[in-house]
Formats: structure tokens, sequence, C-alpha cells
């Protein structure tokens, strides 16, 4: 009896000792568990199919834009540069863009950028810089057809460049007060207007304004997509949409996060940068409703691109670029 309670009690552990030395002759392989924590933020934390990317780029990172290239240009502000990322990696050496530089566009090879605090835009091919003085303070730039199109804060005006000669034409077109971002459908370029509170028409082909169309409070970042215009309403935490055709406000604000500064169009979504909270909100253009939780990012995102499939905000207070693929 005292025999047989023995084999009980080491039977046990006899055989997880053999186990274990299986396992150690190779002749078990042990299933890695997956991380919990990480698959269950992917499910539930934001609508992408993958965690978000850090890329470290600089010091204060602003306007930031996506080549056809698939090249991402970011427009160090405190750095006074432009900084190139190419897949998930800053490449190259940082270019001059003057004082505070904001709004990277690249079109036809050439890359434009305001230099805010030398009230100038910033010509850039082939390595070759040519300043364009402009009106006070600018804040962003549209590409138009033949031409470049300056919001200049400071003094309420629309600057036009010609792209071929980059020189000035015509004088400065008053839109409102404050004008912070641009941006360009067919032959209407549509500027936020911060002080009023308004969104302004410009004809390009005639240089004249339309009639304000009022928003929400201290609208910022403007962008056009499926028909309509997409207003980021930083006083408000709201995203204001516009009908290009009737020029007219469509159903009521959409509430996004806190102190939403840039908004852009790509993917089939509207994406709207919340420097507030420290999130994008993605907004389906066809029901004007929030898709999904709010998507992460660095710390105050002021800045937002869609392209080469993925997302990127421009990370102000901590140097950051964060990716997102939808």
């Amino acid at each position: 009896m005292r025999a047989a309670v023995v084999l009980v009690v080491l039977a046990p552990l006899l055989a997880a000792v053999f186990v274990a030395g299986l396992r150690g002759a190779g002749l078990f392989e042990e299933e890695e568990a997956p991380p919990a924590a990480a698959a269950t933020a992917t499910a539930t934390a934001s609508p992408t199919a993958a965690p978000p990317t850090t890329i470290r780029v600089g010091r204060g990172p602003d306007g930031i834009t996506v080549a056809d290239d698939g090249v991402v240009w970011v427009a160090d502000a405190t750095a006074g540069a432009v900084v190139q990322i190419s897949g998930d990696a800053v490449t190259g050496e940082p270019i001059d863009a003057g004082a505070q530089p904001d709004s990277p566009v690249v079109a036809d090879g050439v890359l434009w950028v305001v230099a805010s605090a030398d009230d100038a835009v910033r010509r850039i091919e082939d390595g070759e810089v040519q300043t364009i003085p402009v009106g006070n303070a600018p804040e962003s730039l549209a590409v138009g057809g033949a031409f470049v199109y300056v919001t200049n804060g400071g003094d309420g005006t629309v600057s036009r460049i010609d792209r071929a000669s980059g020189e000035v034409v015509g004088g400065p077109i008053g839109v409102g007060g404050r004008p912070l971002d641009v941006a360009i459908d067919g032959e209407v370029a549509w500027v936020t207007s911060f002080d009023d509170g308004t969104v302004t028409p410009l004809d390009i082909t005639s240089s004249t304004p339309g009639e304000p169309i009022e928003v929400g409070g201290s609208p910022r970042g403007v962008a056009v997509g499926e028909g309509s215009v997409w207003v980021a309403n930083a006083g408000e935490g709201t995203v204001t949409r516009i009908d290009v055709e009737d020029r007219a406000v469509v159903g009521e604000p959409i509430q996004v996060g806190a102190n939403p500064r840039e908004i852009a169009f790509g993917e089939g979504s509207v994406w709207v940068a919340n420097a507030g909270d420290d999130t994008v909100t993605r907004i389906d253009p066809a029901t004007g409703e929030v898709v999904g939780e709010p998507i992460e990012t660095g710390d105050d995102p002021i800045g937002i691109a869609v392209g080469d499939g993925a997302v990127w905000t421009a990370n102000f207070r901590d140097g950051t670029v964060t990716k997102s693929v939808p």
C-alpha cells in the first residue's frame, strides 16, 4: 500500500521531468503566446490595420506632405529645415527652408514651402533655392493650375505666385481675418479665416473672392474630397462640411477631438489631427460620421497628410512623425 502511494505521488513529477527532457532535446517546440495587450490595442484603439509607426525627424515638425513618388516631406519649424522620409526612415540631409517653415508641397519635382518668420516662400528645385517675398506671416500654400496660392495670416491676404518663374503675380487678395489654410478644387481655392470663423471661396481664374461662409469657431485646416469642403474648427473641436456646388454648410458640425488643427482627405476618408488630445479622427465622407476609435499619435499633432497607403502626422512637441496604415 505504501509503495502504491509513493508511485502515485511521484508519477506526475517523473512525467514532467521526461517531457522537459524531450523539449530540451528539441523534440517538442513550445508555442509562444502573442502579446495580449498589443493585440487588444490594435483591435479596439484605432481603425487601422497595424500599430502606428513612430519616426523621429527633428525638433519641431509642423507641416507635412506626401509626394507622388511616396516620399514624405516634413517642415521642421524649430530647426528651419525640411526633412524627407522614405519608407519608415529619414533619408538624406535636411534642406534649409528659412525661419519657421511650414506647409510643404511638391508639384512636378519642385518643392514649395512657406518660411513664415521670413515673410517668404521657398521654391526648391534640383538643389537650387529661390526665396520669394510674399505677405506678412504666411501660413500655408496650395498649388492650382499655373500658380501657387499662399495664405498670409498676418495681413489677411492671399498671394499668387507663378510656378514657372517663381514671381508674385498681381497684388495681395483680401480674404478675411487671419487666413491660415487653403485647399484647391478645380477653379476654386477655399481659404479658412481663423479670426472670422469663415471660409472664403476664391475664384482662381479671376482672383476674385466670393461670399464668406460661416463655419465653426477658429477654423484652421481645410481639405476637399467627395464633393465637399471639410473644415477643422480648432475652437470647437468640430469639423464643418460645405457642399462645393451650393457653397452651403451641410448638416450639423461633426464632433472630433480637442483642438483639431489640420485635416486631410485620402484613402476614402477624411482625417483630422487633434492637437489637444494627440489623436487622429477618421470620418466617413459618405455619412459624415466618425469611424472607429481615435488613432493615437505623438505629442501635439499639428500637421497631417495622406499618401503612399498611410496617414502621416507631424507631432510638434516630441519631434516625431506618426505613420498609421488604414
